[in-house]
């Protein structure tokens, strides 16, 4: 049994520090464990198969990222009432921006206090009720674990008229990846070509 420390605020938001260590060496240990995490929680609730084509697709996509050696890319999720984002700040330090609504086995490394390193760099990074605000996540461009590209959000948040997903900038150009995933596919396709062809 897990007993979480540290969520105090009435939000299902969540934000914390990890320092990385000998479990979490990297961005990308930290995803996929809290991503295993989420799986078992969405499971739960609708018995869901391990083998389900978005959990296939993700774990294929973490496979990618390790075999390239991108291992400290800024990785973006779905999680439940919150996205998840998780960058590395510094060179000791990752920041996890999520949902309180899973327990994430990562939360057990978490600190909620602003470390000195992280200060200089980002002097505006509030901690306050057990987490912690940094608006320059909007700064960082993220992988999609799910969907296996790169965006970035808006730089204020914005979500979809119809579908309330958040909205994200493909190559200047602002997107919903739920709604608008089908143009999304057929532009990267495109731009795939392209480089093939030159």
């Amino acid at each position: 049994m897990k007993i979480r420390n540290g969520f105090v605020s009435n939000s299902s938001s969540s934000s914390f520090m990890i320092r990385l260590n000998d479990k979490y060496k990297n961005v990308l240990d930290i995803a996929e464990d809290m991503i295993k995490d989420r799986f078992d929680a969405w499971r739960n609730y609708d018995d869901r198969d391990e083998d389900h084509p978005l959990e296939t697709l993700t774990y294929d996509n973490i496979k990618r990222l390790r075999k390239n050696g991108n291992v400290n890319i800024p990785i973006f999720f779905k999680s439940t009432n919150y996205d998840t984002y998780i960058m590395k700040l510094t060179d000791n330090y990752v920041f996890v921006d999520t949902c309180n609504n899973i327990i994430w086995g990562a939360s057990d490394h978490a600190t909620y206090k602003i470390p000195d390193e992280v200060r200089e760099m980002y002097p505006d990074a509030v901690s306050d009720y057990g987490e912690i605000d940094l608006n320059a996540k909007r700064d960082f461009e993220y992988y999609h674990i799910e969907n296996g590209i790169m965006a970035y959000p808006t730089k204020e948040y914005k979500s979809c008229n119809k579908c309330y997903d958040e909205l994200w900038v493909i190559n200047g150009v602002t997107y919903c990846l739920n709604c608008d995933w089908e143009i999304v596919s057929r532009g990267l396709k495109i731009e795939k070509i392209k480089k093939l062809i030159n």
